[in-house]
């Protein structure tokens, strides 16, 4: 069964801060180590032109190796494929590599292996999962909430930024059809 490649928008996974003069050698680097030091991925085999990584560590995956991401960078445009656990990995990678500076578009053809986590809950807890990687937003005072499709972000952050910043992480996510921000700048909550 072939595989339905879903293209991330640039403008939907614009850096924080472009740097589009990088290599595409740089690009994949930076997604190699994006993916292999996330411990979501910590038991997937990433491979790459020219190389292979084992595992991160098994000793925090007993598990056992679960899926293999393929990389391959040209012009800028990261293409994933190969197979992950689950959909939220699915969801991950492509928000991780998408906020890597000089990547101008993410094409994912990753198969997930358990297709059960296509679920409200599922997906709220791969947009906090977003959000909690997000270097720019303190994730205390959060919730998210799913409904088919439409994600409700609520609670306190610090700034007005890190309001736009938790909405566009969330818009980034497979399967969020629409984001209700609801989030308040804690100087205005209180």
């Amino acid at each position: 069964m072939a595989t339905r490649a879903l293209e991330f928008k640039p403008a939907k996974f614009a850096p924080r801060s472009p740097d589009l003069s990088r290599s595409d050698d740089a690009i994949l680097d930076s997604v190699r180590r994006a993916l292999a030091d996330d411990p979501a991925f910590c038991a997937c085999y990433i491979a790459f032109a020219g190389g292979f990584q084992q595992p991160r560590s098994m000793a925090l995956c007993p598990e056992g190796a679960q899926g293999e991401i393929k990389i391959a960078v040209s012009d800028g445009i990261v293409t994933l494929s190969g197979t992950v656990p689950a959909l939220l990995h699915r969801r991950l990678a492509g928000v991780l590599v998408g906020w890597l500076p000089g990547v101008l578009n993410v094409v994912d053809f990753l198969e997930v292996e358990d297709r059960k986590g296509n679920s409200d809950e599922e997906l709220a807890k791969a947009v906090l999962a977003a959000i909690e990687r997000d270097p720019d937003i303190d994730l205390r005072g959060i919730s998210v909430e799913a409904q088919d499709g439409l994600v409700t972000l609520e609670g306190l952050v610090e700034t007005e930024a890190q309001v736009r910043a938790a909405s566009s992480d969330a818009q980034a996510i497979l399967g969020v059809r629409a984001v209700k921000n609801c989030l308040r700048p804690r100087e205005f909550g209180r």
